[in-house]
């Protein structure tokens, strides 16, 4: 019996192991690719192959987007703080995305540019906490 409950396990579990291995992030170095989607939790960084910069998700600043299944007049915007060390030099940017859109908002950063959209979207009455949000991200070389 132990036997099956441990089979049982192992075919429930493996799917977790599998998706866990084929994280879009290296999770031994935090490196992706340019034209790689990743995602970003916040406090995190990783670095683009090849080129050297790092991206590191430092906060929210603020978060007003409008939340789902609320009718308002303004569809609100979300501003995130990155830090991006690139060529030994640390640079300050601002991501911001605008609220009640599925579209991924672009930024341009030197001669790259990227895409991202910020999770979990706000719902009526509940406001994510600061360690739930993370970037979905896309850097591209221009």
């Amino acid at each position: 019996m132990y036997k099956k409950i441990a089979i049982a396990l192992g075919i429930l579990l493996l799917p977790v192991l599998i998706s866990t291995a084929c994280s879009n992030i290296n999770a031994a170095q935090n490196i992706v690719e340019f034209g790689q989607e990743f995602v970003l939790p916040i406090g995190q960084s990783v670095s683009l192959s090849g080129d050297g910069m790092i991206i590191r998700f430092d906060s929210v600043e603020t978060d007003s987007r409008s939340p789902v299944g609320v009718q308002t007049i303004w569809a609100g915007k979300a501003k995130c703080n990155l830090v991006i060390t690139d060529n030994g030099n640390d640079a300050q940017i601002v991501l911001t995305e605008k609220g009640l859109t599925d579209e991924y908002s672009t930024a341009p950063f030197g001669t790259h540019e990227i895409s991202f959209k910020l999770l979990p979207y706000p719902k009526a009455d509940v406001q994510p906490a600061a360690e739930d949000y993370e970037l979905i991200m896309t850097v591209f070389e221009n």
